[in-house]
């Protein structure tokens, strides 16, 4: 796997870009072509001569942890790509590149029947990557959130050309959604990715999106009353249809312990408790009568290589797991995420409950 050539002044401006090519490798005895999505990262890089690979100086050594496991994914029997921290972290130059995360696009979304999807909570880390595939696979979208459409000036819009930006306040109106399905003039999947981790202002900070909760907001509010009162009006919506539609709901991982830890703080026991209660009503009525076909993803840290401030917790998760500390999930990436949900959407087979190796699966990564 040869990386490309080209000059720093043919590169966009952007931190981030992507590349697609081709890798031709030995499998047994025939050759297999491999399409390629290259991820380039600011991260300096510079070539080891005497193993003959691409190196680069992370900005933490978690970013070899990070490259491991994405690149783990690829279908060979080596590894293409190796990162190595230096001894001595130099500045980040956006000029020069270095592949820093490698997917399969053999696997890339399809264009399937065109679906009306309604997302709820579309502007957040987690729904604005669901609107972006959706639109990319086809279908039409509607994302509902507080701010509405989102700023361009925060908010990389690239292929979100399309999508209906509504703005309304789901956590202070659940009825809102069944006037909205209303004014849609019907809906074929509904995606609940709206969520709350701290209760304050502090969210902003756990937030991928940066979002603030509205003050005096609890977990049962902003996830379960949210959730029911949208399954419900969905339901009602949906009727008539002699396959279930689908509702998509974006839980935990940790809503699958059997119980929680002993010095579990109490924000975190009300939040599972609130995921809990949802992903019970979606499975035990809705599911087991068949009027909603429910999709449950349990993700537990969700990342992407671009904010790089998460990439600590990322490692001690990844650790976490490895070793085989209980209850501690492997970190997920958000387009892995957003793959699985789409997925789900349009495979009429999909249901129940995914973890990060459904989401995986789903996502065509295993």
């Amino acid at each position: 796997l040869r990386p490309f050539s080209t000059s720093t002044a043919s590169l966009p401006s952007h931190p981030v870009c992507e590349l697609s090519c081709c890798c031709t490798m030995e499998r047994s005895l025939s050759q297999t072509h491999l399409p390629l999505k290259i991820r380039l990262a600011p991260w300096r890089p510079y070539r080891n001569a005497s193993q003959s690979r691409i190196m680069s100086t992370p900005p933490c050594n978690e970013g070899r942890l990070l490259m491991n496991q994405l690149s783990s994914h690829l279908p060979i029997s080596h590894r293409a790509l190796s990162l190595t921290p230096r001894k001595r972290l130099r500045s980040c130059n956006p000029s020069r590149f270095v592949w820093a995360a490698i997917a399969r696009t053999d696997v890339d979304l399809k264009p399937g029947p065109k679906k009306n999807v309604l997302v709820l909570g579309g502007t957040g880390f987690v729904g604005l990557q669901v609107c972006r595939l959706l639109k990319q696979a086809g279908h039409d979208v509607t994302a509902v959130s507080r701010r509405g459409k989102p700023d361009p000036n925060q908010t990389d819009m690239q292929g979100l050309e399309g999508v209906k930006w509504v703005a309304a306040d789901v956590v202070a109106n659940p009825s809102v959604v069944k006037q909205i399905i209303e004014e849609m003039g019907g809906v074929d999947t509904l995606v609940h990715a709206i969520g709350m981790l701290l209760a304050n202002d502090f969210n902003q900070y756990a937030s991928g999106s940066g979002s603030i909760p509205t003050p005096g907001s609890t977990y049962d509010q902003v996830t379960r009353q949210t959730a029911l009162a949208a399954a419900s009006a969905f339901q009602e919506a949906t009727q008539s249809r002699l396959d279930p539609a689908a509702f998509v709901f974006i839980s935990a991982a940790e809503a699958g312990w059997t119980q929680d830890p002993p010095l579990c703080p109490p924000f975190l026991s009300e939040y599972l408790v609130a995921k809990r209660a949802v992903e019970s009503e979606l499975l035990d009525k809705y599911g087991v009568s068949k009027t909603l076909r429910p999709v449950i993803m349990r993700p537990s840290l969700i990342y992407t290589p671009r904010k790089w401030a998460s990439l600590p917790a990322v490692a001690a998760f990844q650790v976490g797991n490895s070793i085989g500390l209980p209850g501690v999930d492997r970190p997920v990436l958000l387009d892995t995420l957003a793959k699985a949900v789409v997925k789900g959407i349009q495979d009429p087979t999909v249901m129940g409950i995914h973890n990060y190796k459904g989401m995986e699966k789903l996502a065509g990564l295993q």
